[in-house]
């Protein structure tokens, strides 16, 4: 027999979409009666991204991106992924951040019992995607917690600035270089939040609002190498 999605845990993700759909209808009742193409527009954004965060199906986290694409698919001329994102983001925003709070509050079971894929267990409510969105965030979270225990333990070891030294040079910290290279390493990862290009580096697929791009340490550290004192 599959196994189900734990009680509790369905009961919070239903929850949360609850939540999604009573702000999705706050928004639509909000635009002015006039603007009925705007309202159409919305209720058509609102009912894709309500199908693609679902759990009795695969869910999907609807950006702009995924959206367009949908709606292409029923209508060829859909709204724009730009117009999408000028106008109707708020809509967006909602379903977004609900797959998010689905995804945060994933019991660690659910990512670590591997005969409990979307695959072997349909009936579970989980999809790729969030398993996808899981890997991701915990290989940002330990891309930081290493970092972190890098930087203790450079701390703990470095050797003291000898006393003969100028009053600037004694003040300094040691900087942490490993930081920099480990982040430097981490930007050619398919997680990374980062893709080099010719001209630099620029903000992958893999971003969302809000992200970190740069730890903390990492940017201390790159401030300690161009001599910039906070």
């Amino acid at each position: 027999m599959k196994k189900k999605m734990d009680r509790g845990e369905r009961q919070r993700c239903e929850g949360i979409i609850a939540r999604a759909h009573e702000l999705s209808k706050a928004l639509i009742a909000s635009e002015p009666s006039s603007c009925e193409i705007a309202i159409g527009n919305f209720k058509m954004i609102y009912q894709i991204c309500a199908d693609l965060v679902s759990l009795d199906r695969p869910a999907r986290r609807p950006d702009y991106d995924v959206v367009a694409t949908y709606g292409a698919r029923i209508r060829a001329d859909f709204i724009a992924k730009q117009t999408i994102k000028n106008r109707y983001r708020k809509m967006t925003r909602v379903w977004c951040d609900a797959f998010d709070k689905i995804v945060d509050g994933q019991p660690l079971q659910a990512w670590t019992d591997f005969s409990r894929t979307p695959i072997m267990d349909r009936g579970s409510g989980l999809s790729a995607d969030i398993h996808k969105e899981v890997v991701r965030r915990l290989w940002i979270e330990n891309t930081r917690l290493r970092a972190d225990q890098k930087q203790r333990t450079d701390s703990e070891f470095a050797e003291r600035v000898p006393d003969n030294t100028s009053d600037d040079t004694r003040d300094q910290e040691p900087i942490n270089v490993d930081a920099i290279r480990e982040w430097v390493t981490s930007v050619g990862h398919p997680q990374s939040l980062l893709s080099s290009t010719e001209v630099g580096l620029k903000l992958n697929e893999n971003v969302r609002y809000g992200m970190i791009v740069m730890d903390f340490e990492t940017f201390a550290a790159i401030r300690a190498v161009a001599g910039v004192r906070t």
